[in-house]
């Protein structure tokens, strides 16, 4: 099961020194701007209903993680130690609110700034620790795209209004066989 990629973000993105909102709080703003709101609400496609059916969160601004398509598996290696999964594509979508449309622009793109920070910060050799679950270990990014300038409505008044696509090189790492 793949799902455990997108518990283990959002687990980091919820972490105190390491998370979105420990992020928001480093920025660096440009001078008159201030600073977006906090994340009030983080939640993933594994335990939360609200991200499958795409439902509209009690408190914003939130983010709900879920996983991409496609996902790309190699086949097992022959030692029978591990699967290498060369691309595992992890959406996290930003939503807000927010409806006077300047703010909520700049405060998305700060907020996407924030996220990225915190994914790289994720990304490095000393947090592998922190991706690991149940076997599934992140290994590394692969690529990232942030998507600024989404309309989309979720439930009856939230509008998605950024995006981060993470793709991780990662690897199952339970005995095939």
């Amino acid at each position: 099961m793949y799902l455990e990629a997108v518990e283990i973000i959002g687990d980091w993105m919820k972490d105190s020194n390491n998370g979105v909102n420990a992020m928001l709080s480093q920025l660096e703003l440009s001078p008159g701007d201030l600073r977006p709101p906090t994340v009030k609400t983080i939640m993933d496609e594994s335990r939360d209903q609200e991200v499958i059916k795409r439902m509209e969160p009690q408190n914003v601004p939130a983010i709900y993680i879920f996983l991409d398509d496609p996902i790309l598996v190699n086949a097992i290696d022959p030692t029978g130690v591990q699967q290498k999964i060369e691309e595992l594509p992890i959406t996290l979508r930003y939503i807000t609110r927010e409806i006077e449309p300047v703010k909520v622009r700049r405060h998305t793109m700060y907020t996407l700034r924030a996220m990225l920070m915190s994914l790289n910060r994720l990304n490095l050799p000393d947090n592998q620790s922190s991706r690991v679950k149940n076997s599934i270990c992140l290994e590394v990014i692969v690529s990232v795209a942030t998507l600024g300038d989404i309309l989309e409505k979720v439930g009856d008044a939230s509008t998605v209004t950024g995006a981060v696509i993470s793709t991780w090189m990662a690897t199952d790492r339970l005995p095939k066989g």
